[in-house]
């Protein structure tokens, strides 16, 4: 009886505690949407603190993979040569040089960015700005020439050509040139920046180091809040969605800068103009799947056309070369079937992503829905084992031909 009391109080307990956990959520809710621009503005208060932080993350966990790499060809080049005889040090040491290696490769790409590519890319935008009104007219006359029986044509294209380049010019002159000035000026003032790039690059070699004692610290939480067997199937999702997205971002950043350097190479032998630019170009929108070839390619192809229209037709033909050559061999090569997505889903995650996010959600939508769409298949079929029930209710998509109508 004493027992049947206790029971019922406990539930009676359970209960309310329940109901003012509700309760206390929607309080919580109403008063973020009440005082929502001054929870924004203590939020980006937080961010702009800790974005050293943030920054020393994000490059730790894109290094996290070719540290990975070359520790493992270090440990194992130690252990072939018996170089260091003791495990525990073997393992330290090429640790250690896996993460310095990581490091300066990184350190190296910015530099060569910053130093050889940054001022070539500008005098390129000044002498695209400079020269755009006589290319365009030289342009105009080239296939005027070539027009000359259907006076029409050559009229119309005249006209829609001169007001895309005005269009262009006063965008270059006024937006961008505006945008590169407030960077510069930005770059040269601002000590702050710098400051928090350094204690990002400090902060991303600890993550580095440390990554090993972070996972088996979130092991352990995970495995004090939630039963074991759940535990299992949390840290075995988060294992999937870690591999989903780590090796796409890392898999594409490393696609792209192989095909920005195959385009200098194969530009810069065939005497393009704007080579540095437009390589820059190709390389980075190159990271955005599905459309960034064609982001990329298409304004690279009009700089071209512009300076010289032989040239531009090359450039074309060139760049659809190197793009088949991505999308067949050294794409596939890299990121392999990394999110399992159809075509279909990656064209909805980019179009999703950039329209809520611009250019960091077309680049972050594919592996971010990637992992979504895995947590609900894995649910799916849980769900569909669970009610056992047969392949054949849902495989065949005729349904009228199941029941035999």
């Amino acid at each position: 009886m004493e027992e049947n009391k206790n029971q019922r109080f406990s539930q009676i307990i359970s209960k309310s505690m329940s109901q003012l956990i509700v309760i206390l959520l929607a309080i919580i809710i109403f008063f973020a949407f009440y005082r929502f621009s001054e929870i924004m503005s203590v939020f980006k208060l937080i961010l702009g603190t800790i974005q050293p932080i943030l920054i020393g993350l994000c490059l730790g966990y894109v290094l996290k993979r070719p540290q990975k790499f070359f520790h493992k060809k270090i440990y194992k080049l130690f252990t072939k040569y018996k170089i260091i005889k003791k495990e525990k040090k073997r393992e330290s040491i090429s640790k250690g040089l896996s993460i310095f290696i990581a490091m300066v490769m990184f350190l190296v790409t910015i530099y060569i960015l910053i130093i050889m590519a940054v001022p070539e890319i500008v005098e390129n935008i000044f002498k695209v700005t400079d020269t755009l009104p006589e290319q365009v007219n030289r342009l105009i006359k080239w296939v005027s020439e070539r027009m000359k029986e259907n006076s029409k044509y050559a009229d119309m294209f005249e006209k829609i050509l001169k007001e895309a380049t005005d269009y262009i010019t006063r965008w270059v002159k006024n937006d961008m040139m505006t945008q590169i000035g407030q960077l510069a000026s930005g770059i040269i003032s601002a000590v702050s920046v710098f400051v928090n790039a350094v204690v990002g690059v400090i902060v991303a070699v600890y993550v580095l180091s440390s990554k090993e004692t972070f996972a088996k610290q979130g092991k352990k939480i995970i495995y004090a809040i939630f039963k074991e067997k759940h535990a299992e199937k949390i840290l075995k999702e988060f294992k999937k969605s870690d591999d989903i997205f780590g090796g796409f971002i890392s898999g594409k950043i490393i696609d792209s800068l192989i095909i920005g350097a195959l385009c200098f190479v194969g530009l810069t032998i065939l005497d393009m103009p704007y080579t540095m630019l437009v390589s820059t170009i190709v390389g980075v929108t190159n990271v955005i799947p599905f459309f960034g070839p064609y982001i990329g390619a298409v304004p690279s192809a009009i700089l071209i056309l512009l300076a010289d229209p032989k040239k531009g037709l090359i450039f074309i033909v060139f760049i659809i070369l190197l793009q088949q050559l991505d999308g067949n061999i050294i794409g596939p090569k890299i990121l392999g079937e990394s999110t399992g997505l159809t075509p279909f889903w990656v064209v909805f995650s980019i179009l999703l992503g950039g329209g809520l996010f611009g250019i960091v959600g077309m680049l972050f939508g594919v592996p971010t829905f990637a992992v979504i769409y895995n947590l609900i298949a894995e649910i799916v079929n849980y769900r569909i084992k669970d009610k056992n029930i047969s392949p054949d209710r849902y495989d065949n998509y005729d349904t009228t031909e199941r029941n035999g109508q």
